[in-house]
């Protein structure tokens, strides 16, 4: 998210240094890259730019997905909502997968639709959706729902 990204603050690292500063060419990928655990390597947002969408819709962003992608065998994007700015419809075009997140009980069904509609005008349908922030009292299915959230998720 190159508006509002804030997950560097989770892994501990400087926003400085990330996504913006590599496709505007001031910084090298592998130096951008900071390894936050085992296996998992992170890339900031950068410095918030002034033109978030025109970076992402450069051929050096392209470039550094078709890179990262053959390096690592997952690679996450986080985008800001897909109906409040084009960022995330410029990113869903090149991911291989697009998952609609959605806060449980927060999202009307016809904003879900509009979001729906939106990915399909720029070309791409979302894979699946990832419900969070679902509690217990949430679940709608009774002791059967209950068991299977205990047994698929571990919970």
């Amino acid at each position: 998210d190159m508006r509002k990204g804030h997950l560097h603050q989770y892994f501990g690292v400087a926003r400085r240094g990330g996504l913006s500063e590599v496709i505007s060419g001031d910084l090298e990928p592998g130096k951008a890259l900071h390894r936050v655990a085992e296996g998992l390597d992170f890339l900031s947002t950068g410095t918030i730019p002034p033109n978030p969408a025109e970076l992402l819709m450069s051929e050096r962003f392209a470039q550094l997905l078709k890179a990262v992608s053959a390096r690592y065998d997952l690679v996450l994007i986080d985008t800001p909502p897909i109906l409040a700015v084009t960022d995330g419809g410029i990113v869903a075009r090149h991911a291989a997968t697009n998952f609609v997140v959605l806060r449980a009980g927060e999202h009307p069904l016809r904003e879900i639709n509009a979001t729906i509609k939106h990915f399909e005008r720029v070309g791409v349908r979302p894979d699946g959706f990832v419900m969070n922030a679902v509690t217990r009292s949430q679940n709608r299915y009774g002791q059967y729902g209950q068991y299977y959230y205990h047994y698929a998720y571990g919970k």
